[in-house]
């Protein structure tokens, strides 16, 4: 027990780069970056709400960093077809690392959306990732769980009963949770404004609290464009790993891993919507820890439109 509140208090009283270090590796393969990359990268500079493009390893391309979503779209938006956003207590390292696993993987250049700044900020990432996000998210199921049982219910009713009602529900449209929020300008605002502008994406994958984000974010989406559609809904491939959210289901493709040891994930899961349990994994997908969730494999089986 001493050792490792040894442990404890020296990662809370290292500079803010070397915690941001020790938290990242504990969830993500920060082992696929080089060490020259890890030098580039500074919770300063790029802080939340900012774009990292990772090239695949090997690659003559180098990594490019942008302050917001707007200047990434006018850089470099339309040769980029993916977009990763890691989870709680992640720095700009761990996002890095993930989006670095995506881009091996299926050889193209990813970016990411940095969602926090790392220990410094991992309690209160966490609290707003899992509780404000996680009950948005609930939320928004219930609301849509009441609508279809209210349909199904009038469907029932004669019909001029149903005209008669039909203005006064029109009048009395119930409020959609996304009617209270507007995306700010951080981690949530920069996947909105990327989400709506760039349509040559095909990929987004997120995981632990990045799910919640990729939900929020989905769903205000659809809301906004209402009837109106968009070539996300058939051509985006929505990937989560270790949390399972409500995606909304105008985006057809969608897949959800969730590691079978993965108590994080699971509490903080709706367990009723479809997914993949994977045995013997765990939250993180650092490989250099036992059990992790292995980001190669599991894209193995993810197709890309």
């Amino acid at each position: 027990m001493n050792r490792i509140a040894s442990e404890v208090g020296n990662v809370l009283t290292a500079p803010l780069k070397e915690r941001n270090q020790f938290v990242d590796a504990a969830f993500y393969d920060v082992g696929a970056l080089d060490q020259s990359e890890r030098d580039l990268l500074s919770p300063f500079r790029d802080r939340e709400g900012s774009v990292l493009v990772m090239p695949p390893h090997g690659s003559a391309e180098e990594m490019n960093h942008y302050p917001n979503a707007l200047q990434f779209l006018a850089t470099e938006g339309d040769r980029v077809e993916a977009v990763v956003v890691a989870g709680v207590g992640s720095s700009v390292l761990g996002a890095a690392a993930l989006a670095r696993n995506v881009a091996d993987h299926y050889e193209m250049r990813v970016a990411a959306i940095v969602s926090g700044y790392g220990a410094s900020d991992v309690i209160s990432e966490a609290l707003g990732g899992w509780f404000f996000y996680g009950a948005v998210d609930r939320a928004w199921r219930q609301v849509e769980s009441l609508v279809t049982n209210a349909a199904a219910a009038w469907q029932e009713r004669a019909v001029p009963q149903k005209e008669a009602y039909s203005a006064e529900a029109k009048a009395a449209r119930p409020l959609d949770a996304s009617q209270l929020f507007t995306p700010p300008a951080t981690d949530i605002g920069t996947l909105y404004d990327i989400l709506t502008t760039h349509r040559k994406l095909r990929l987004l994958l997120g995981h632990s609290k990045g799910n919640l984000l990729i939900s929020f974010a989905l769903r205000h989406m659809a809301h906004e464009l209402g009837p109106v559609g968009h070539t996300a809904f058939d051509r985006l491939t929505v990937v989560t790993l270790g949390a399972v959210v409500a995606l909304h289901d105008r985006f057809v493709r969608q897949h959800q891993f969730l590691g079978g040891l993965d108590m994080l994930g699971r509490i903080n899961s709706q367990l009723d919507i479809p997914h993949v349990t994977i045995p013997g994994v765990g939250h993180h997908l650092n490989p250099a820890i036992p059990m992790n969730m292995s980001v190669n494999r599991v894209l193995e089986g993810v197709g890309l439109a």
